[in-house]
């Protein structure tokens, strides 16, 4: 979703900006989300770890630096076909 805002706000059309972060979301390097993404992620991750959710905040991280060693980590349309537009959107 962050991509589909960085687009509309510099697109006229909300359609358009929906086809671009799916394009961008599909050809973004494994490289380029450990670089760009991942340090949010982590900081997020941070934020929610507790006692009881310590597992599943490790299984993020797994998932997260795997994803990072991926050469497109994001091609698969599960990533990323899921997204919708309803409405106008100017």
């Amino acid at each position: 979703m962050t991509l589909f805002f960085d687009h509309f706000a510099q697109s006229e059309a909300a359609p358009i900006a929906l086809r671009q972060a799916q394009a961008k979301l599909r050809n973004l390097t494994g490289k380029e989300f450990a670089e760009q993404y991942r340090p949010e992620l982590e900081a997020y991750l941070n934020r929610i770890q507790a006692e009881t959710n310590q597992q599943k905040v490790n299984d993020q991280r797994t998932l997260l630096i795997w994803l990072g060693q991926q050469d497109y980590p994001f091609a698969s349309p599960y990533y990323w076909a899921g997204f919708s537009l309803y409405g106008s959107g100017h």
